[in-house]
């Protein structure tokens, strides 16, 4: 009997540190599960950090684009206006002179 309880003892304590270290080696792969998890978590905010910033990159430079674009229109534009504007000044001045020929002629026929 005496063989019994020492034999159960041991069996006893040989059972609880098996399922010790059962346990010691699933809460090693719980904790190995949530550091993955974590790291996984951080590389999608990451990621989606950088999506963001690309995005407010590409706006950024559309907006920069888009002003250029806009002034070389308004200074193709004014370059137009100018050359229309000298254009008529021409036509002016021409047509004082045709009008001073013609008074010239009619003065001289007189």
């Amino acid at each position: 009997r005496r063989e019994s309880f020492a034999f159960r003892g041991r069996e006893c304590v040989r059972h609880r540190a098996v399922m010790e270290e059962l346990k010691a080696l699933a809460q090693e792969k719980d904790h190995e599960y949530y550091v993955l998890k974590w790291a996984a978590q951080e590389d999608a905010k990451s990621y989606l950090e950088q999506v963001a910033e690309e995005r407010r990159q590409s706006l950024a430079f559309r907006n920069t684009e888009g002003r250029r674009q806009r002034e070389l229109e308004a200074q193709w534009k004014f370059e137009d206006l100018q050359k229309v504007h000298e254009i008529e000044e021409l036509k002016s001045a021409c047509q004082k002179d045709v009008e001073e020929y013609e008074n010239k002629c009619a003065e001289r026929d007189r």
